[in-house]
């Protein structure tokens, strides 16, 4: 009889201290910038192609004090994270378009002051293939890193940038309303065994 125990509880114990969604794991924490950051949520980027619903990526965000409020996390100056794993292979071009129309949906008004930097971060994401990830990590009074596939890609002065940046996901207008509102939602919590 304790035998046919022993493999659930080691599932259990592999997976304690990460989330799980559409196949990605995510651990709870993270250090990035010097700080220990939490999942504050998970959520899945939807898009339509040719009028169909794709899954596009698993997206986590990362923060030093977790919060349901999206103005408080991206005016806090403190470390945020944004984890971008893809499901599916994406183009530059799309990537930044996507990333691009965004900034004019919710910083239209600063966007004459970010367009170079805009452009700097279009320029360094490159094509990714299913499963390839983006981490961005905000970090007051040095910017935005941008690391793919574990590689540095750039580095992007000014904490205007990084808030703006961060209003992609958490704006009024973000590329999900859905993947806002998970990523706001808290980190997603299995059902106890017992």
């Amino acid at each position: 009889m304790r035998a046919r125990f022993a493999l659930p509880v080691l599932l259990l114990l592999a997976t304690a201290g990460a989330a799980e969604l559409a196949g990605v794991t995510m651990p709870d924490e993270i250090t990035a910038g010097g700080k220990t950051l939490h999942l504050n949520g998970l959520g899945v980027r939807n898009s339509k192609v040719l009028g169909v619903g794709v899954k596009v990526y698993v997206a986590g965000l990362y923060v030093e004090g977790t919060s349901h409020e999206a103005a408080a996390i991206v005016s806090a100056s403190a470390v945020k994270e944004i984890r971008l794993s893809f499901l599916r292979a994406l183009d530059k071009a799309t990537i930044g378009r996507a990333i691009g129309e965004a900034f004019e949906r919710n910083s239209a008004d600063s966007l004459p002051a970010l367009a170079e930097r805009l452009a700097r971060l279009k320029e360094i994401l490159p094509d990714l293939e299913a499963k390839g990830e983006i981490r961005i990590t905000c970090v007051p009074g040095e910017g935005t890193r941008a690391v793919v596939n574990g590689k540095e890609a750039g580095r992007i002065p000014g904490d205007d940038f990084a808030r703006a940046l961060l209003l992609v996901w958490l704006g009024e207008n973000p590329v999900d309303q859905a993947l806002k509102k998970d990523l706001l939602a808290g980190p997603p919590r299995s059902e106890e065994p017992f």
